[in-house]
């Protein structure tokens, strides 16, 4: 009979900060695993993984680990010598108690306050499970207690050390201005609300030979579907699965995009290769209301097709990560190289600005290829003499 590993969580003070210990018997799994945990440190000297100690980071290492090991939290609660606090730097033994402050009077007039400015529901959610955990984080005060101090020592502890991205840090201060906007109580200035600049990291594209292997090597009817249309098309992940079977017009090859980002609607293409596969999915799965469903009449999840995508890469030999998006970037990018004009391409995608289609002229390798080194015009005037 198989017994899963064990790890051991044990509480330890290293550099002057508090963390988490996790001692286990080697196991390749394992090992990765806690590898792959956002701020995981080897101690070279003890021989030991470690991770801050805070609630999200023991969220990470027990949702992470689970299903593959079993999590000793006995001598993590010995050493603090108090329950209670180790329930309140668990984010995953919390679960209730966030349930609790999500449903409060203080986040659920937040959530008015968002839905009446006409924000997407996923804007609300973002927004509003940022301040979630915000609460959570600094205890039970009354919102107008809450100090710009309160704010800044959240993000030093939680998005720095978890090295959340620059996007996520920038959604943060637009929820707290939003809050602040709500409830002006908590008298915090815009200008110590500083969003951080944007990351001018180039998106990563796949190749148009690891967009066939992805979609050849998807078996399943509806993964495949899924993947196809996603890159065929351009579309965002919340696109896709707010699409309705009403809204493809195969006749005319187009498919209507209903209230995207910034409430738009706009038109896509629909790819003619794609349509025999459009059929053969429409007929084996009959989807009743939305284009793509979990069970009959309900949405499919876009966490679902996130894991789906990951096995493929895995099976498909793509080592890069890649997410959904990818595959709208690698539409925009393969466009480019083939000649579309920039302008069609930012219709497409439903960019506001042409400075965010604009991005892709710098990862087209067709154009890239066409610059010549100067060392190459060194070479042919030498040639010439």
């Amino acid at each position: 009979m198989y017994n899963k590993p064990v790890v051991i969580l044990s509480y330890d003070k290293l550099h002057g900060d508090d963390v988490v210990v996790m001692h286990f018997s080697y196991n390749k799994d394992v090992k990765n695993a806690i590898k792959s945990i956002p701020g995981t440190i080897w101690d070279r000297v003890n021989k030991f993984w470690y991770i801050p100690l805070n609630k999200f980071n023991l969220n990470s290492v027990t949702l992470t680990l689970n299903g593959i090991a079993d999590v000793n939290m006995s001598a993590l609660k010995k050493a603090y010598n108090d329950k209670s606090e180790i329930q309140k730097n668990s984010q995953f033994a919390n679960r209730e108690i966030k349930e609790r402050v999500r449903k409060s009077n203080v986040i659920m007039r937040y959530v008015r306050f968002l839905e009446g400015k006409r924000f997407s529901k996923s804007t609300v959610d973002t927004y509003s499970n940022f301040a979630v955990d915000m609460f959570l984080y600094i205890g039970k005060r009354s919102i107008s207690q809450i100090t710009e101090q309160d704010i800044k020592d959240y993000i030093d502890n939680s998005f720095v050390p978890n090295g959340y991205s620059i996007s996520t840090h920038r959604q943060f201060i637009s929820s707290m201005k939003h809050l602040t906007e709500c409830f002006p109580e908590m008298k915090i200035s815009d200008i110590t609300l500083t969003m951080p600049s944007k990351s001018k990291k180039l998106p990563d594209v796949l190749s148009e030979q690891e967009i066939v292997r992805l979609i050849d090597n998807a078996k399943n009817i509806k993964h495949k579907t899924i993947i196809t249309l996603l890159y065929s098309s351009g579309l965002r992940v919340g696109e896709l699965i707010n699409l309705k079977i009403s809204d493809i017009n195969i006749e005319r090859k187009q498919i209507f995009i209903r209230n995207s980002k910034g409430r738009k609607d706009r038109y896509v293409i629909l790819a003619d290769s794609f349509i025999p596969m459009l059929n053969e999915y429409l007929i084996a799965y009959s989807p009743q209301y939305w284009f793509v469903e979990g069970t009959p009449g309900k949405q499919y999840s876009s966490s679902s097709i996130r894991n789906f995508l990951k096995h493929l890469c895995e099976i498909s030999g793509i080592n890069k990560k890649v997410t959904p998006h990818t595959l709208r970037h690698s539409f925009a990018t393969h466009l480019l190289e083939n000649g579309v004009d920039i302008r069609y391409i930012q219709e497409l995608l439903g960019h506001s600005k042409p400075e965010t289609t604009m991005i892709y002229t710098h990862i087209s390798k067709k154009q890239l290829m066409k610059i010549q080194s100067p060392l190459d015009y060194i070479k042919a005037k030498q040639q010439k003499k």
